[in-house]
């Protein structure tokens, strides 16, 4: 999860209790005595979140393709 979101394990650690608090990573199951979280998506700010990173993907593949229609045309 650290390397996936760029942060160090010490911020990971200091905000860990308010992902779970506000219901950001719900608890899945167990396996062993490791205890495993997933992304809530049915939280409402997580699933503005995927809409504005969905809305920012298009965009950014509209802008390529662009650029390969430039690049083709030329």
């Amino acid at each position: 999860m650290v390397e996936n979101a760029g942060i160090g394990r010490a911020t990971l650690y200091r905000i860990w209790d308010n992902l779970i608090k506000y219901n950001v990573i719900i608890h899945t199951r167990y396996i062993g005595k490791a205890k495993l979280f997933k992304l809530n998506s049915e939280n409402e700010k997580i699933q503005k979140l995927k809409e504005i990173y969905d809305m920012l993907a298009i965009e950014d593949l509209k802008k390529r393709v662009e650029k390969q229609k430039v690049k083709l045309s030329g």
